[in-house]
């Protein structure tokens, strides 16, 4: 049996073009005969006369006519008011002794499109790579002096027997040659002429290819049958959409931290930083982690406070997210308790502060509070040594 990792991506605004699949976003799927797509397409002012299935393989591209729609009274329910909504279901199988693309066990992509009456859509395109990577990935992420490296180094270790590297910064390049991959088919007329090579060549099949390329890389690095990156900041944080494609069951760790604590240590740390930098960049992650994390199937948020407060609480929810053993947990809690969060503070200091005592000039608390007050409302943190609200 061959497995495939897919991804789905949506081509056209959902408010012109809606559908619904049988897949989900991003996945495994094993082909032990036939692939059977089922789904519905509606389109916003006009009914879907015809769909159209395109099958990318090798510079190749195949043609399925779909014509008849069937019944969808769960739809019209659904969608009140759209044209066509009564027979907007379809299901198409995909023979692999009819296709020779997938009968040579190819990677390939599908491309979707409708015909109303009066236009062209392509909605969604399927890429499915042949990908038997098993490896259990694990990301740790977030703002830089929020505990990264205490996760990052302590997760190394117990579950691959080391930490090879402090960071990894691999994966932001894999998202920087993605958007230049879509910058480049967008902007060349060639990509959308006939008879070109690179217009048969479907951009998100070459992309998906390209990720097996990474991932290949993370394959050669793991030990124990896992791996652990460790990159804080905001273009790891951008780039984990496609992270998830690449590892559909992967598991990703946001480190966080108050933002008191956090500014005060990156000042610190990084002196030619300006105080209203910090502020910005603290206050940009946790917006930025907020508006995105709902997308990740599998995430888990991990803050330095309850690190050095509670570390065998915390070593059970990681143990239980990342189903580890017993004796893997009391690993967690003892690297917790041993090897504190890096630290800029002296080794004592543990308390939570209180903004209207730390050495900042009235101006800078009025700037902080100005800057991420947003934010320490979303994550439920005080101004004061409580840390938490509540």
């Amino acid at each position: 049996m061959l497995r495939y990792r897919f991804i789905q991506t949506n081509t056209v605004d959902p408010q012109i073009v809606l559908s619904g699949f049988n897949l989900a976003p991003q996945g495994y799927n094993v082909f032990n005969s036939s692939l059977e797509l089922r789904g519905w397409v509606i389109a916003k002012d006009e009914m879907v006369e015809k769909l159209e299935i395109f099958i990318y393989a090798n510079f190749k591209r195949k043609l399925i006519d779909i014509e008849k729609f069937n019944d969808s009274p769960d739809i019209a329910e659904l969608f009140p008011g759209y044209a066509g909504i009564n027979q907007a279901r379809f299901k198409v199988i995909l023979d692999p002794n009819q296709i020779h693309e997938l009968k040579d066990k190819k990677d390939f992509a599908i491309e979707m499109v409708v015909h109303t009456k009066s236009a062209v859509y392509c909605f969604k395109t399927i890429t499915f790579v042949k990908d038997d990577d098993m490896t259990q990935a694990v990301f740790v992420v977030g703002s830089p002096r929020s505990g990264t490296s205490i996760l990052g180094n302590t997760l190394s270790d117990v579950l691959m027997g080391e930490n090879q590297f402090g960071e990894s910064h691999v994966l932001t390049l894999m998202h920087e040659l993605q958007l230049k991959i879509d910058e480049y088919y967008k902007g060349t007329p060639a990509s959308h002429l006939n008879f070109h090579m690179l217009s048969e060549y479907n951009r998100y099949l070459l992309i998906a290819q390209l990720q097996n390329v990474f991932k290949l890389q993370y394959a050669g690095i793991a030990r124990n049958g896992s791996f652990v990156d460790k990159t804080p900041g905001i273009p790891m944080l951008n780039a984990l959409p496609i992270i998830v494609q690449m590892w559909p069951q992967a598991k990703i760790v946001f480190a966080k931290r108050r933002g008191i604590e956090n500014i005060v240590s990156r000042m610190r740390k990084f002196k030619d930083v300006g105080f209203e930098n910090h502020c910005r960049q603290w206050s940009n992650t946790m917006l930025l982690w907020q508006s995105l994390s709902s997308e990740l199937p599998n995430r888990i948020e991990i803050d330095q406070y309850d690190i050095q407060q509670e570390p065998k609480t915390v070593a059970k929810a990681l143990k239980d997210f990342l189903g580890l053993d017993l004796y893997k947990e009391s690993q967690i809690a003892k690297s917790f308790m041993h090897n504190r969060p890096e630290s800029t503070s002296k080794p004592t200091d543990l308390a939570a502060l209180d903004l209207f005592r730390i050495e900042w000039t009235d101006q800078q608390k009025e700037l902080f509070k100005m800057l991420c007050n947003q934010a320490m409302q979303i994550y439920n943190y005080s101004d004061d040594s409580s840390y938490y609200l509540s």
